[in-house]
């Protein structure tokens, strides 16, 4: 899990507003909240919750304030991108998210850890 997580940080994703949003839940419904400072621990339970049943964690892509969540399913060799805030939308289609702006920010560094799959949410406004 460390390395998917620092995968995406040197790829420009990182957790915002200062908080690490995370979910262990194995409902996948409860979302928890931890310090920057409790990183170790949050990345363990990550860990821990992703060898059993998946888990996800939230993070922003550099400074225009995307943000997505990210699930890994399936001892985490399937990814789900869920966008949910200052959402990328296609230029060329209105009210479409821009799936491969997402995909382009976040499969090299995740391809190369291992994941084999992806499924994406698409919203219309």
């Amino acid at each position: 899990m460390v390395d998917v997580i620092t995968g995406l940080e040197r790829g420009g994703w990182h957790f915002s507003e200062g908080r690490i949003r995370y979910l262990v839940d194995p409902e996948f419904f409860d979302w928890d909240q931890a310090d920057p400072s409790d990183r170790l621990s949050v990345i363990l339970a990550l860990e821990n919750a992703s060898q059993r049943h998946g888990c996800g964690f939230q993070m922003a892509w550099g400074t225009a304030g995307q943000e997505a969540s990210f699930l890994l399913l399936e001892s985490g060799s399937t990814l789900s991108i869920s966008p949910f805030a200052e959402l990328a939308f296609r230029n060329d289609v209105g009210n479409f998210l821009d799936h491969d702006w997402y995909l382009s920010k976040a499969l090299p560094t995740l391809f190369d850890l291992g994941v084999t799959g992806y499924n994406f949410q698409d919203i219309q406004d």
